[in-house]
């Protein structure tokens, strides 16, 4: 369910920019699954990065299967110049038992003087019973 918020004055020297905003409600009942974390961050020294995934919000009442996909943006994977991607996509199995997830991503280190690089984590799953 999706209701707005809205402001009002009538003080018509104050500027309301936005003037409104979305509101999601969504149910306790579904379960939610995403990122522990919108944006993680690495040095190039570091041997990984963890992602986290879990349930963050609901419980889940029997298996769920979350695809975990890697993509490229500046960071390259093929071959693995920025990070190694070669065990992925990899599959989590969430339950009533399993609700957390630690991913751990190589980071390829080298000598090349190199601006920051990013790649995207994508969560996919076939199930229409949980959010992501």
């Amino acid at each position: 369910m999706v209701f707005f918020a809205n402001l009002t004055t009538d003080d018509s020297s104050v500027i309301l920019d936005p003037k409104s905003a979305p509101i999601t409600i969504i149910s306790s009942d579904v379960p939610v699954i995403g990122f522990s974390s919108e944006t993680y961050s690495v040095t190039e020294g570091t041997p990984t990065v963890d992602l986290v995934v879990s349930v963050t919000t609901g419980t889940l009442g029997k298996t769920i299967d979350v695809i975990l996909t890697l993509n490229d943006e500046t960071a390259t994977s093929i071959p693995a110049v920025d990070y190694n991607d070669t065990s992925f996509p990899i599959t989590l199995t969430f339950s009533s038992t399993v609700a957390n997830f630690t991913i751990p991503v190589p980071i390829v280190d080298d000598d090349i003087l190199e601006n920051p690089e990013t790649f995207f984590a994508v969560l996919t799953t076939a199930d229409t019973e949980v959010v992501l």
